[in-house]
């Protein structure tokens, strides 16, 4: 076999994806070719690479996902507590501005 056509099967050599009679020459041609065998390992190098980066992106939209997910929970869980705490303060302030023995609300207590 020659360089050529051992440069053109090496990505699907890689990938296993040559009929096996392809495969076996284009090995055979890799054990006597340093040039080729060379290029090879660089090439599955850069895909294991390659792979390693798929893998920690994925992670850090998952991540990201996560994060997003407990923020969205904390602000909610915010807005409800600050909501609690605007209705207690309101209803202390008509307790504070309510004339003595009333409540507000109460109907045998009707306002003025």
């Amino acid at each position: 076999m020659r360089c050529e056509a051992a440069k053109r099967r090496l990505v699907l050599l890689l990938h296993e994806e040559l009929p096996p009679k392809a495969s076996v020459r284009t090995k055979d041609h890799l054990l006597k070719c340093s040039g080729c065998r060379a290029e090879f390992e660089e090439m599955r190098g850069i895909f294991r690479l390659l792979r390693w980066v798929g893998r920690v992106e994925r992670e850090r939209a998952q991540a990201r996902a996560r994060s997003e997910a407990a923020k969205s929970r904390t602000l909610e869980l915010m807005r409800r507590e600050f909501a609690r705490q605007d209705a207690e303060a309101a209803r202390r302030e008509r307790e504070r501005t309510s004339p003595p023995g009333s409540e507000a609300g109460d109907p045998s207590n009707p306002p003025l």
